[in-house]
């Protein structure tokens, strides 16, 4: 009886020591990171708190504090964070996670106004250079554009809720009425300087069922350094790209001067 108690006992002890070799050995080759944000309102600019961050393929997650900050541990490689709050629409962003190290966040995370059926966001995204890429949607029957000089339509069927000059993005606008005819939507390298191909400029369209369209520069005819970007028409619902480089917006354009 006694040598049986001592077996199992031996036995228990052996199971207690692989596991916590295993542990071990999990924990030499698993790596982690800490990934750094703030969460911002598209409408003011203010941080947004209690914000919940998941990411696709763990269990971790967290929340943002009353100021719109967050930090999250997570393992090292590309991951995928997923924002949510009660009134606001967020769109994902991927970051890069390096081992025992502190990444912060380029993209700025920002919080919209849900879209409502019929209306259409625009969503310019690019690398850390050039600094500033600016959008421009030309709205037909009105002879005018918005963009960082001219933020709101005159008729405030459109405007531009975010102008990022500091690289990455983004930069949207948003469609709140559409009118008949057809808009125009091209991106301006403000600094003219480097290329929409290496930065790899990207732009989604959006309605109020989700992702609606997205155009890569480096799917464009050219090398991107020119100063235009012509990305696409929209007219009622058929959107169709342009897809060229140009020197200039587009020929239909009022004050075609940039």
């Amino acid at each position: 009886m006694v040598k049986k108690a001592m077996f199992i006992l031996a036995a228990i002890l052996l199971c207690l020591t692989l596991f916590t070799s295993c542990d071990l050995i999990i924990g030499l080759f698993s790596k982690t990171g800490f990934v750094t944000g703030y969460v911002y309102d598209a409408g003011t600019s203010d941080g947004v708190g209690g914000v919940l961050i998941t990411v696709s393929g763990t269990s971790d997650s967290t929340t943002t504090d009353s100021d719109g900050y967050f930090t999250i541990e997570l393992p090292e490689g590309s991951q995928t964070l997923h924002f949510s709050k009660t009134g606001y629409t967020f769109y994902d962003i991927v970051i890069v996670v390096v081992a025992d190290d502190t990444v912060d966040l380029s993209e700025d995370v920002v919080g919209y106004t849900p879209l409502a059926s019929g209306e259409i966001r625009i969503v310019l995204t690019w690398g850390n250079y050039p600094g500033d890429l600016d959008s421009h949607l030309y709205i037909p029957g009105t002879n005018e554009e918005i963009y960082y000089d001219n933020e709101t339509a005159s008729d405030t069927t459109a405007n531009l809720d975010w102008d990022d000059t500091d690289g990455y993005g983004p930069e949207t606008i948003t469609i709140t009425t559409q009118k008949s005819g057809t808009y125009y939507y091209s991106v301006y390298n403000y600094d003219q300087e480097g290329s929409f191909v290496t930065t790899q400029a990207l732009v989604k369209v959006y309605n109020s069922s989700g992702l609606w369209k997205t155009y890569y520069a480096n799917a464009a005819s050219g090398d991107g350094t020119n100063d235009w970007w012509r990305v696409f028409s929209l007219n009622g619902s058929t959107i169709s790209a342009i897809g060229t480089f140009n020197d200039t917006a587009g020929d239909t354009w009022p004050g075609d001067e940039y």
